[in-house]
């Protein structure tokens, strides 16, 4: 589950839920440069038998948009997650060259990406994304995956990834209401990762 939250650092123990849940998650931090009024961080909430770790590239930070990457170990191969978030106060052309910096450093490390979030980069219609990141998709053979509204009439919150993965039953679903966003919820394929068994000698 990838979620925005509004959890500041102050708060220690997010990261330390306990089993049969595992979370990360990543205070807001470009409260001084984009002077936003809120402070969103991002989260990602799994079952603990996932194996998550953070994974930390040497690009420079953006100042459109945020990630939170992390990699699941417990596949075969590894699967590399980066957790969105671009502010609608943004520049779109300059996020979108950002956003090729940072896919160039995350494709160069990674053998499977899946990017999700709030891009905030609605098309000219209610089922597709604005051009110049589909140009940008396009470049790296990534496939955008969700095709209808995620908040009024506007697509925001994407489920992308490379053709080494596989996506299916991707929904957008009200959710009760809950958020001014529509949860989006979709099938990834990933093969468990097989540790054989350790041979043991006794006496």
């Amino acid at each position: 589950m990838f979620l925005v939250t509004f959890l500041t650092s102050h708060i220690s123990d997010v990261n330390q839920v306990r089993p049969p849940i595992g979370c990360w998650h990543d205070p807001q931090r470009l409260e001084r440069t984009l002077l936003l009024s809120s402070k969103q961080g991002r989260c990602i909430v799994h079952r603990s038998s996932i194996t998550v770790r953070p994974l930390q590239l040497t690009t420079p930070t953006s100042a459109t948009f945020e990630h939170q990457l992390v990699r699941v170990t417990s596949s075969t191969p590894a699967v590399t997650i980066a957790n969105t978030y671009r502010p609608p106060s943004t520049s779109i052309p300059q996020f979108c060259n950002d956003l090729t910096d940072f896919l160039t450093a995350a494709a160069a490390v990674s053998q499977r990406l899946l990017i999700c979030g709030d891009l905030n980069c609605p098309g000219t219609d209610s089922f597709s994304i604005d051009h110049r990141l589909v140009a940008v998709f396009d470049m790296f053979g990534i496939v955008q995956h969700v095709k209808h509204p995620t908040r009024l009439d506007n697509l925001l919150d994407i489920v992308a990834c490379d053709s080494a993965l596989s996506v299916r039953d991707v929904r957008v679903d009200d959710a009760g209401l809950v958020s001014d966003h529509r949860l989006v919820v979709a099938e990834v394929l990933a093969s468990a990762r097989y540790n054989p068994p350790v041979p043991l000698k006794s006496r």
